[in-house]
């Protein structure tokens, strides 16, 4: 169960990331997603307990639940200043920025994966 939501949320992360990635994002709709996303997060991900000891010594899911609801905080910051941004210089900075934190969010996702039990390695 634990497995699926994060897949899930995964997914949710990848189409907030492809509406960045977009040439000129609606600020509007990256919130409503990102919305989604966090909400998301709250739920399922940054809830979990495992149910076994985890995997790996060096990892477990809190630290990278940690690292998440982290990121979260700088893509929720990120994406109000995008949606504020008005020369283009600095909205595709701001773009590039949100994109990269949006592939950290997606890396610690993978990492929470791999710390869970029923993942691809169970």
């Amino acid at each position: 169960m634990a497995h699926g939501a994060v897949v899930a949320w995964l997914n949710q992360v990848r189409q907030l990331q492809a509406a960045v990635i977009a040439t000129h994002p609606d600020g509007g709709d990256l919130q409503q997603r990102f919305a989604e996303v966090q909400h998301q997060a709250q739920q399922q991900i940054l809830g979990l307990s495992p149910v076994a000891s985890p995997r790996s010594e060096a990892f477990s899911p809190v630290a990278f639940q940690t690292e998440i609801s982290r990121t979260l905080r700088l893509v929720a910051i990120d994406i109000q200043f995008l949606a504020m941004a008005r020369q283009s210089v600095k909205r595709q900075a701001r773009q590039a920025q949100l994109r990269d934190r949006l592939t950290q969010l997606l890396n610690q996702g993978q990492g929470l994966l791999q710390t869970l039990p029923g993942g691809p390695e169970d």
